[in-house]
């Protein structure tokens, strides 16, 4: 047997829920970040739009994130509390 390979999508969800956790570079601001910072400066997985919205969609399934909208419009992704190592 070889080893039992990881789905891509389940993968990239892992690296940018690790991401989001551990603070997000600093771009993580009352526990939400626009979700094209996570285009922009997320882990390079995730840098492509379609790729971002698998990881967010399996996250969200998974109750580590919820997506929203700002003031403003913008379309954030906020970080379950639970889960953020840094406040």
């Amino acid at each position: 047997f070889g080893e039992l390979a990881e789905p891509e999508h389940v993968a990239n969800a892992r690296a940018l829920s690790q991401w989001l956790s551990d603070g997000a570079g600093g771009h993580l601001q009352d526990g939400a970040i626009r979700s094209n910072m996570i285009l922009q400066q997320g882990p390079r997985i995730v840098r492509k739009k379609l790729e971002r919205d698998e990881a967010v969609e399996l996250l969200t399934d998974l109750n580590h994130v919820r997506r929203g909208q700002d003031v403003k419009g913008a379309v954030m992704v906020y970080v379950n509390p639970k889960l953020r190592s840094t406040v």
